[in-house]
Parts: C-alpha cells; sequence; structure tokens
C-alpha cells in the first residue's frame, strides 16, 4: 500500500504526526459521519474529521500559524518541500472516498468481481516475485467465485456482508495446496512426504512429551485397544518425520528444546528421539557430543567472553558489556571490573528539575540513554469526549499563556481538542471559571511587578560542576530601561488550572512534585544574585518561596550536585512523591508530638505515609506502579526503606522548609 502511494516508513510517521497535530480522528467528513448516527443537529460535527484535519493542514501551509480564517484553525505544520508528501496523502484519501462509494449499495457478483479487482489494483503495487504471487492468491477466489456463480446463473444483487465473508475466508483458508517452496526461510510443521532437501533445518521444541507427540486414548477406539501389525500409530509417524527431517538437511541441523523449566528452573530432557539421536552420536563419534546450553537473554556475558561458542549481532547490549557485537572482551575473561562512568562535568538547568522531579530517572535516562517509554499510542480514532491529565495540562498552560483567554478558548475548540457538543460547552464552562480564579490570583502579584524582565543567563560553578542556562518569564518591580532606585526585585510565577496544596487545613502543605521545577529556577537565579520572590498558584491557593542570600541557594544546590552525582552512578533510593510523603508525615509527628504528648495514636508513622505513596491503594495507583523506572530498579518500599530518610532530607527538605502555604489567598 505505501508503494502505490510512493510514501516510506518515515513519511508515514510524519503523516501521523501532522494529522494528531491537526486533530484527526475519524470519518471523512460531516455527509461520512451522518452515515454513522451522528445526528445533522450535532454543532461542527465534521470537528475531528479528515476534511477538518486536512483543511487546517492545508491552510497553515498557506498562511502559517495564523489566526482562525474561514471557522478554520490553521496547523502549521506543513513547509514548502513537503508538497511531494501531502500530494501522496490527498491521492490516499481520493483512493478511499472513491472505494467508499463503490462499496455501498448491492451489485451482482460480476459486478462485485470487477470491483474486488479495481480495489486491489487502486491499492497494492508488486514490487517483486512474493508481491506478485500474494496479488495472484487475492485474485484467485475471486476467480473461482465467479465462475461458480456463472454455472449456477446466480445473477442476483448481493451485498457487501456476503462477499467480503466469502473472500476473506477463502483468502484465510489453508492448505496442502499452498506454495510451500517459495524462497526464503520456510516455517512449518513435520508433515509426511515433505522430505525436500534444504542446507539448513531447524527442529524448535523438541521437548520431552511434546514430540513425539501424545495421543489421548478414546473408548471408542477400538484399535487403540488391542493395536496389530499394521495399524496406524501416531508416536511410530513423528519418529519416521524426525528421521526425514533430518536425512533433509545438506549443511546444517539445529535441534532445540527447553532445557530448564521457567518456574524453578529445573533441569529438563529432550524428545526421547533427541536422546536416541545423541546417544546413536556418540557410539560413533568421539569425543562424545553433547548438548550446549544456550544463554536465554540477549544480554548475558556468556555471549561476549573471548573464546566462547555463542555469538550475538546486537551492537547495542555489545557496547553495554564494553566490546562490539560478536567482538571478545579481555576484561570480560580476566573477570575484572568495567571501568566507572565518569559523572559529567556540567548540568543544566533541566537536569536539575529532572533530579528533583524523578530521581531515579537520572541513572536510566542521563547515564545508561535508556528510555522506558510506555507503548507508543496508537494513532487516536475516537473524537475526545474527556481530556486525560496531560492534555488538561496543555490545555490550562495555554489558556494561561494567552493575551487574550476568550480567543484562546475559542481556538482550543476549532483545534479538535476538546468534546464535541454539550461535552464541549461544559468543558469550556469549567475552562472559563478555573481561569478566572488564578486569574485573581494573579492580578495583585502583576500589580506588584509590572515590568517584564528579559531572559536571566544562568553560568554557575558549584562543588566542581558547571551548572548552565535560561531563565525566562520573570517580572521585575522596576522598569529595566529606567535607572536604578535600589536592588532590583523579581517574580517567578507558575500557574496551573489545578490543585497546588494537599490535605487539609490547619495541615495543608504544598504539592512538592508540582513546585519542584520552580524551586530550582528559584535557587538559581537566588545563586547569581538575583532578589527573586518565586510564586505557584493554582485553583486552592499558591506557594511562595521567599527571596535566598547567594550563600543560601549555593549550599543547597552544592547538595543537590552531590546527589546528581550519586545519582549517576547508582539509581538513587528516593521517588519525589513518596520523599515528600515521609518529610511531611515526619514534620506532622513532630508538631503533634509537641502539641498533644498525650494522643501518641494520632502520631502516624512517616514511613506509613512513604509506603502508602510509594505502593498505592486499593483506590490509587502509587508512585512505584506509574513509573517504569521504579519498577525496574525497585521491587518494592522496602528496598528504599532505609536510605530514604537521608536522601528525602538531602533533596527536599530544604524545598520543604522554605515553602509558605496560602491557601484561598490567606496564610496557612
Amino acid at each position: 500500500v505505501r508503494k502505490r502511494f510512493g510514501l516510506s516508513p518515515a513519511d508515514i510517521a510524519q503523516l501521523q504526526a501532522w494529522l494528531g497535530l491537526a486533530g484527526v480522528r475519524w470519518g471523512l467528513d460531516a455527509q461520512h459521519r451522518q452515515r454513522w448516527g451522528l445526528s445533522e443537529a450535532v454543532p461542527d460535527r465534521d470537528q475531528n474529521t479528515w476534511a477538518f484535519g486536512l483543511r487546517r493542514l492545508l491552510l497553515g501551509y498557506a498562511v502559517g500559524q495564523g489566526s482562525v480564517w474561514g471557522g478554520t484553525l490553521p496547523q502549521a505544520a506543513i513547509r514548502s518541500l513537503d508538497a511531494p508528501l501531502v500530494s501522496h496523502l490527498l491521492d490516499w484519501v481520493d483512493a478511499i472516498s472513491l472505494t467508499l462509494a463503490q462499496l455501498s449499495g448491492d451489485k451482482t457478483p460480476e459486478q462485485w468481481c470487477s470491483t474486488m479487482a479495481e480495489l486491489v489494483e487502486r491499492f497494492f503495487l508488486a514490487e517483486d516475485d512474493a508481491d506478485e504471487r500474494l496479488i495472484q492468491r487475492l485474485l484467485e477466489p475471486l476467480e473461482v467465485w465467479q465462475q461458480a456463480c456463472a454455472e449456477a446463473q446466480l445473477e442476483s444483487p448481493l451485498s457487501l456482508d456476503v462477499v467480503r465473508e466469502h473472500w476473506l475466508s477463502q483468502i484465510a483458508e489453508g492448505g496442502l495446496n499452498q506454495r510451500f517452496f517459495g524462497g526464503g526461510v520456510q516455517f512449518g510443521t513435520l508433515m509426511p512426504m515433505r522430505s525436500i532437501p534444504f542446507k539448513a533445518i531447524c527442529l524448535l521444541g523438541m521437548n520431552d512429551g511434546d514430540y513425539p507427540r501424545q495421543t489421548a486414548p478414546r473408548d471408542f477406539d477400538l484399535m487403540a485397544q488391542s493395536w496389530r501389525a499394521g495399524d496406524r500409530s501416531r508416536r511410530e509417524d513423528d519418529r519416521y518425520l524426525f528421521l526425514e527431517a533430518i536425512l533433509s538437511a545438506r549443511e546444517r541441523l539445529y535441534i532445540s528444546w527447553q532445557g530448564h523449566r521457567a518456574t524453578d528452573n529445573t533441569e529438563q530432557p529432550p524428545s526421547v528421539l533427541v536422546a536416541q539421536l545423541l546417544d546413536y552420536l556418540n557410539t560413533g563419534w568421539t569425543p562424545p557430543r553433547h548438548a550446549v546450553a544456550q544463554p536465554l537473554q540477549p544480554y548475558s556475558e556468556a555471549y561476549f567472553l573471548q573464546g566462547a561458542p555463542f555469538q550475538t549481532f546486537d551492537a547495542e547490549w555489545a557496547r553495554l558489556h564494553g566490546g562490539s557485537a560478536a567482538t571478545a572482551l579481555p576484561q570480560a575473561q580476566t573477570g575484572a571490573a568495567a571501568p566507572e562512568a565518569t559523572p559529567p562535568l556540567a548540568l543544566t538547568v533541566d537536569d536539575l528539575r529532572q533530579l528533583l522531579r524523578q530521581p531515579v530517572e537520572v541513572f536510566f535516562r542521563a547515564r545508561l540513554r535508556i528510555r522506558f517509554e510506555e507503548l507508543e499510542e496508537a494513532v487516536q480514532d475516537l473524537e475526545p469526549f474527556a481530556l486525560n491529565g496531560l492534555e488538561k495540562h496543555h490545555a490550562g498552560q495555554t489558556l494561561l499563556k494567552a493575551d487574550d483567554a476568550a480567543r484562546a478558548l475559542a481556538e482550543l475548540r476549532l483545534s479538535g481538542s476538546l468534546p464535541l457538543a454539550a461535552f464541549g460547552e461544559r468543558m469550556v464552562d469549567s475552562y472559563t471559571r478555573e481561569l478566572q480564579v488564578v486569574l485573581e490570583h494573579r492580578h495583585p502579584l502583576r500589580s506588584d511587578y509590572p515590568f517584564d524582565s528579559p531572559a536571566v543567563a544562568i553560568a554557575l560553578q558549584i562543588d566542581g560542576m558547571a551548572i548552565t542556562g535560561t531563565l525566562n518569564g520573570l517580572w521585575s518591580a522596576q522598569d529595566p530601561d529606567a535607572p536604578a532606585s535600589g536592588p532590583a526585585r523579581y517574580l517567578q510565577i507558575g500557574q496551573r488550572l489545578g490543585a497546588v496544596l494537599e490535605g487539609s487545613a490547619p495541615d495543608q502543605t504544598a504539592r512538592g512534585h508540582i513546585v519542584a521545577g520552580l524551586w530550582v529556577n528559584h535557587l538559581l537565579a537566588c545563586a547569581c544574585g538575583l532578589q527573586l520572590e518565586s510564586v505557584q498558584l493554582g485553583l486552592d491557593g499558591q506557594v511562595t518561596f521567599a527571596p535566598l542570600s547567594a550563600g543560601q541557594a549555593t549550599d543547597i544546590l552544592q547538595d543537590l550536585v552531590r546527589a546528581y552525582r550519586e545519582a549517576w552512578k547508582r539509581p538513587l533510593p528516593v521517588a519525589c512523591k513518596t520523599a515528600w510523603a515521609y518529610l511531611q508525615a515526619l514534620a506532622l509527628a513532630e508538631r503533634m508530638a509537641v502539641d498533644k504528648p498525650d494522643k501518641p495514636e494520632k502520631q502516624k508513622d512517616p514511613h506509613d505515609a512513604a509506603e502508602q505513596t510509594f505502593e498505592g491503594t486499593y483506590m490509587s495507583q502509587g508512585e512505584h506502579g506509574a513509573s517504569a523506572y521504579l519498577a525496574r530498579a525497585f521491587g518494592g518500599y522496602q528496598d528504599l526503606e532505609s536510605e530514604l530518610p537521608q536522601w528525602a532530607t538531602q533533596l527536599y527538605g530544604a524545598m520543604a522548609a522554605h515553602a509558605l502555604v496560602a491557601s484561598g489567598g490567606k496564610d496557612a
């Protein structure tokens, strides 16, 4: 199909990315959706259709990322050099539209055969003999069916369901008449009279009990009860098939079986036929032949030992062991340890944010360059009915950063990101109310810091580590172009359409994973000498970090740099939410011990709170289950328990001490 429309695998990935940005989900257009039950009364019923997305892409190609024109929001994704690729996409859409029209209604068998042949010609292009054989296999059942209908004088119109069911069943049907020797690697079962010579024959799964095949006895089988010479025996047939397979091998015979049980690793014997073959070989050849235990995992060190009988062509695992694929490693043979990786000499602002947001990821993502990403999300084929957490966050940030919130909200609807009809209207109302709450909290801050500040360049040397980066979006209390009348004061605001606090009054605290990035920016700016106030705004209140002296910020950053070096060496036994839960429970227990010393039962153990956050409950998923990195590094909370207090304090202790919480506009 790709070759028919002139597309490469990279082109397919690019088209999927464009269509995802343009909001394409399902249906060619509003008229096509109407056939599937979408009423004409639904407003904007062509939203998230192919026509909707293509209009956005083509308008973006013409005008760029502009404003709404003719009720269409342009999506700037296609560039001038992408015109041929877009042309191929439109050819495919035209082919789909034409095919849908041809497949509607009832037709006679002759008309259906002509239509199906045109469909094969329209979408499939044969490049070699294998493709030609495949296309011929598609067309043969049609020719046979058309001839059978002609002989039966069947001229009645038939529906697509009848034709499709018959055609696909004939294509999927297997049998001995299929082409066996078609070139390349052939897969099949052992069958009589199939002793065709091959250079190499591989017999897989020759386990004891699996081959020769076992036949369950049946009460009504009289031959099994009184077997006589000449009666068919499945076990004897399998012995003969095994001999035929051995005689067919011309250069190499490969036999494998499961040598160890998967549950307890106990040794398992091979098939009795394989054992007899080994015994026969050992009686005629010396030295004795033995089965070779093949390493199960591709990263096994046995593949990389000098002189090992195994080979691998996996370059990624070879680099991990310090060599190239199929190449011996001297240090592996001598048992010498691989040289320890040197931590980096420079960090960026993003590196420190990653350290606080999820410390264990430093080892996997920064050092090993491993991404435990989830399975690539399939192309969406349903229009949105609700937004997930990430989509809500992106939508909220878009509205909060817009100069005109009403216009941004209208463009959000035109982008296809919100649900249709009443679902979308309800979400728009919710966003409007939430946006108003955050803007009311932001207004007095903007009054105190009315001027936009230019970007601040970060260039620090902390404990022998260079830290670089840029801080954008700061506001200043003084006009940058006016003469300085005193030390400049700056404001940094983080804002989200969501909660920033947890717990209940009077014990409300900040959400550590929400303010971690803001805290890193705050430390870096203060270490550079800026008098910076940082505020995280949310629906339920705000979290404030007061200005720090350069010395205070540098000392805290020094602890973070040392923690980063340790996180580079090994997966750090700490997690952001878990550590924060431990610190908050510890602080609450200390307050309770002072305020209510006569009620020790009210004091919750910090480790219990941390374990609940890490492992989760029956109602919520824990941090361990939500992170592939934590799941890979640690089996459970017991792996963190001993070192968690130390790392929680070093990473998040200062942030917890300097976070000032204000709930509903009042200090809590």
